[in-house]
């Protein structure tokens, strides 16, 4: 799986037009940097190094740079995310009232970056009137129906619970009632902040910090149906969607590997990146249930990105689909370290480490 995770990000970085960068804390770096860095790593672990040997490679041939974390001293949040199997249909009906849409054609996304140096990386979302960039509709303008009998709808769910956590997931599987599949990939975002629904049921509350979790959540707005879509209203963000036969795709528009693909800030950090982690992973019991916490440290790259994954604090750590994924992914709210390898260079080649960070 690391195999082929180095070879998607190679696939992302190659098609890259030449002469072009990526974020390194508050500066840059030539995106050649990132992809003889993956591919020098590629190399080590085909020939089968590992352990020490590995270890000794890296630390004579790489840089390793510390993310600053939330704390400026490496303190970084990781949560995990994975890829969810939801009922729906390609027609409406009573069993599947609730749709899920294309991104619309009057969605316009600005790259900020384009227009100041400080801003890039970041993205802006809006739609026109008259002469004037608004932002676009949000959630609750949407469910009251903004985007309807415009021909945008792409499928039909049974639930507004699945689709509400699938545009937090971002992709995921659609189950036809014929008992087919086909991917639902992340297309585009209507430009609005993220507002996590687990932080206002726990400021309300109705659920304990200590012990939230993604189930716990769905729970209990099936258990409070009454409430729940004002509930689900109070995050404006919302997801567009395409069907695919294949994926789930990150925003590097490369296939996901399940435990080696992660999401940060691209504002900050290099798409398609080699990095170092180590946090802690749920051990699970056959119902799913969490027994134990275990270490975690792996290689990973960063090949996606999130509403809720912003600055150099926040990682989310995919991991695959299915049950045991989903017990996993939705109960990880955990601290560890992050770190950056790049391949060393002459010391007039040298760039800064990423905001905050340290070799």
């Amino acid at each position: 799986s690391l195999l082929a995770a180095c070879d998607a990000s190679l696939r992302y970085l190659s098609g890259l037009p030449p002469g072009a960068a990526l974020a390194w804390g508050r500066g840059t770096l030539p995106a050649r940097r990132v992809a003889e860095t993956v591919a020098a790593f590629r190399g080590l672990v085909a020939r089968g190094l590992g352990g020490r040997e590995l270890a000794h490679a890296l630390k004579r041939h790489f840089d390793l740079y510390a993310a600053a974390g939330t704390d400026g001293r490496g303190r970084v949040v990781f949560t995990a995310y994975y890829e969810p199997e939801v009922a729906g249909s390609l027609t409406p009906s009573p069993d599947y009232p609730v749709p899920l849409y294309r991104p619309p054609p009057d969605l316009i996304t600005a790259d900020l970056g384009a227009f100041r140096e400080e801003l890039r990386g970041r993205r802006l979302a809006g739609r026109l009137a008259g002469r004037r960039l608004v932002p676009y509709y949000d959630r609750a303008a949407i469910e009251a129906g903004a985007l309807a009998g415009r021909g945008l709808e792409l499928c039909w769910l049974r639930d507004p619970v699945d689709a509400f956590f699938l545009q937090i997931e971002g992709s995921g599987r659609l189950r036809l009632p014929d008992g087919t599949t086909r991917h639902l990939n992340y297309a585009a975002a209507n430009g609005r902040p993220y507002r996590s629904i687990g932080k206002i049921l726990i400021e309300a509350g109705e659920l304990e910090a200590e012990t939230i979790s993604m189930q716990g959540v769905k729970r209990w707005l099936r258990d409070h149906p009454e409430r729940a879509q004002a509930l689900l209203a109070q995050n404006p963000s919302y997801v567009f969607f395409e069907l695919s036969d294949a994926g789930p795709f990150g925003s590097c528009g490369v296939a996901l590997t399940p435990g080696r693909s992660i999401a940060t800030d691209p504002a900050l950090f290099p798409k398609g990146g080699l990095c170092f982690l180590t946090t802690v992973q749920p051990a699970l019991d056959p119902a799913g249930r969490v027994t134990g916490w275990r270490p975690l440290a792996r290689f990973a790259l960063s090949q996606d990105t999130g509403g809720a994954i912003r600055g150099p604090g926040r990682v989310d750590l995919f991991w695959g689909a299915g049950p045991r994924a989903a017990a996993a992914a939705g109960r990880l709210h955990h601290e560890g370290r992050l770190y950056w390898l790049l391949l060393r260079q002459p010391p007039a080649e040298a760039r800064a480490a990423p905001h905050g960070g340290g070799g």
